[in-house]
């Protein structure tokens, strides 16, 4: 026994199975401490890093919140761009119905001029169309077409032309139907007369018939219809006598 162990101090030191060594906590190793050491300090300096990016990313936000810089700007571009386009609509719907109204206006005063005589000669013609050409300036007269026509209605309730006089400088036009309009309307052709206007079965009469055209191309043009054609017709009774007489023919206009 004395040879197996030669003291019982020694012999408990370094016998595994000694149960007084159980109990005592084991000692930690150097190179375990250091890596606990550096990863409690990776730890640190990460939550220090991600504060930091916090706090900058709240600081600019809330200098973006508070920087007004360039606001007027983009609002006035936003403004802009909407308005624009919708004042420049405004303006063009002001100026149809301003052409529109001077249609208007310039067929009225064609009716009342030929139906105030009871002979109209070719220089007498030429001055009443010249006139209702200048009803509608200031819209330039190159593109306005005014036509009066003599109907004459018989008995039988037929109505004809009994005469027509044109002052066309736009040319050839046609309407929203796609009829051909602002032409003088051929000696003895059928006119069409409203029935309110149209004299008792077994009498005569006479109208005036005075039609005005006017082509309105707005300022940024209208390239794929060609323009608006605005028009307007109106029937007179003769002021003078029961019909209108014409001495002449294809009266020329200035």
């Amino acid at each position: 026994m004395a040879s197996a162990c030669s003291g019982r101090r020694r012999c408990s030191a370094t016998n595994p199975s000694n149960p007084s060594r159980r109990g005592r906590p084991r000692r930690a190793r150097p190179h375990e401490g250091f890596a606990e050491m550096m990863l409690s300090m990776m730890c640190t300096d990460l939550r220090f890093r991600i504060a930091s990016i916090a706090t900058r990313s709240g600081d600019l936000l809330s200098r973006v919140r508070r920087d007004n810089r360039g606001v007027a700007a983009v609002e006035f571009a936003i403004v802009v761009t909407l308005m624009v386009p919708l004042l420049f609509m405004a303006f063009e719907t002001t100026q149809a119905l301003q052409a529109n109204r001077k249609v208007s206006v310039a067929t009225r005063a064609l009716a009342d001029l030929a139906s105030q005589t009871s002979v109209i000669a070719n220089a007498d013609m030429t001055n009443i169309l010249n006139a209702t050409a200048g009803v509608m300036a200031p819209f330039p007269t190159s593109k306005t077409a005014a036509v009066v026509t003599g109907i004459k209605i018989d008995d039988k309730g037929k109505a004809t032309a009994a005469w027509s006089d044109v002052c066309n400088k736009v040319g050839a036009l046609t309407d929203s139907a796609g009829n051909s309009v602002g032409q003088r309307h051929a000696v003895g052709s059928v006119m069409v007369v409203p029935p309110q206007l149209m004299p008792p079965l077994g009498t005569t009469g006479f109208l005036v018939l005075a039609e005005v055209f006017h082509k309105y191309v707005p300022i940024a043009g209208w390239e794929l219809t060609g323009g608006i054609v605005l028009s307007d017709r109106l029937y007179a009774t003769p002021r003078i006598g029961t019909s209108v007489t014409r001495s002449g023919t294809n009266a020329p206009c200035a």
